[in-house]
């Protein structure tokens, strides 16, 4: 699934889209708005990155007391230059510490991809936010998920800058 309208600078608002993602799903949309999710082989596509939403509101406010209701009890939590993080109160208190002495946080996705079983996703976004006086802007991040698709939890996050 792929998120509309993200282009800076410039009006597309009412440009009907679609495209495929062959052995994943069709997407269609109007720029400006979500992507519509597309029903394939019994399954709606559109929850794993349902998932995304809520996980990137959680860090947006800074409020993380439901995010261990996101992740498995057994998740592990990987990234560039710090150890892992196993289990879901682990990773919470990290994101948490991640979190603290940032104000403003503000999250833009440029994409969202979920894979047509629901299993995996991949989301390209970047972080602004003020610390220590300055604003940082615009920090490229990229997220790749694998969530158990009886529960909708996430088993696997990894992060890169």
């Amino acid at each position: 699934m792929e998120r509309l309208g993200t282009t800076p600078g410039r009006s597309w608002a009412g440009e009907r889209l679609s495209f495929d993602l062959p052995g994943v799903c069709r997407v269609e949309g109007t720029r400006g708005a979500t992507a519509a999710a597309t029903t394939t082989k019994d399954r709606t596509v559109g929850h794993a990155a349902d998932t995304w939403t809520r996980l990137s509101q959680m860090l947006e406010s800074a409020d993380l007391k439901e995010m261990p209701s996101l992740y498995d009890q057994d998740a592990l939590y990987l990234e560039p230059y710090n150890p892992p993080h196993r289990g879901n109160l682990l990773i919470q208190a990290y994101l948490k510490d991640y979190l603290a002495g940032k104000e403003d946080v503000d999250i833009a996705e440029k994409k969202v991809i979920e894979s047509e079983d629901g299993e995996l996703l991949a989301v390209e976004w970047t972080i602004s936010y003020t610390a220590a006086g300055r604003r940082w802007s615009d920090l490229p991040r990229g997220s790749f998920f694998r969530l158990d698709t009886d529960s909708g939890k996430i088993l696997e996050h990894r992060d890169y800058a």
